[in-house]
């Protein structure tokens, strides 16, 4: 009988590219609904702060009015000084109770200050990540109440494709 004729072909190991075609959808990893943490009106609005713009971790995009929050916090720092007064005079006196009436004061007047020093730094209203701005909601003027929308960020730092891939495909 007739013998079968073999060719040798050499195999190599490496990388072949794969060609698929396909339609998916890009969505940030981190997405968030930026909103207010302080009641005030917008008062100054940075001008890389519009939609489709992308703006670094940090970055100031608005401020609110902050002099009721300046005032909130010199009223605090008055008390404190008072309670620290109240507080000598009764240490002074050696009256027990009076000196513990007055150091329960103190203490209350600095938690007063450290909420009134975080309030007023809220009236600035930051990029809290690497991001894209897809909607802005705030306006210059705008009066914002806390809880109340500012924009609606995408992150930029990481992003998911899906993309359907068919049976012969994979």
């Amino acid at each position: 009988p007739p013998l079968p004729q073999v060719q040798l072909v050499g195999v190599k190991r490496g990388d072949v590219p794969v060609m698929i075609r396909a339609q998916g959808t890009v969505t940030a990893r981190r997405q968030l609904d930026l909103a207010a943490d302080v009641a005030g009106r917008v008062e100054w609005i940075a001008p890389e702060f519009v939609s489709g713009m992308r703006v670094a971790q940090g970055t100031l995009l608005a401020r609110l009015d902050p002099i009721d929050y300046r005032v909130v916090l010199a009223d605090a720092r008055v008390a404190l000084a008072s309670a620290e007064m109240a507080l000598a005079d009764a240490t002074a006196l050696k009256r027990r109770a009076a000196m513990n009436e007055a150091d329960a004061r103190v203490q209350a007047a600095r938690e007063r200050i450290r909420q009134a020093e975080q309030d007023l730094a809220h009236t600035e209203i930051r990029a809290p990540f690497n991001a894209l701005v897809d909607t802005r909601l705030a306006e210059l003027g705008q009066y914002l109440a806390p809880g109340m929308g500012i924009a609606r960020l995408l992150g930029t730092d990481l992003a998911e494709v899906r993309l359907p891939v068919s049976a012969a495909d994979a």
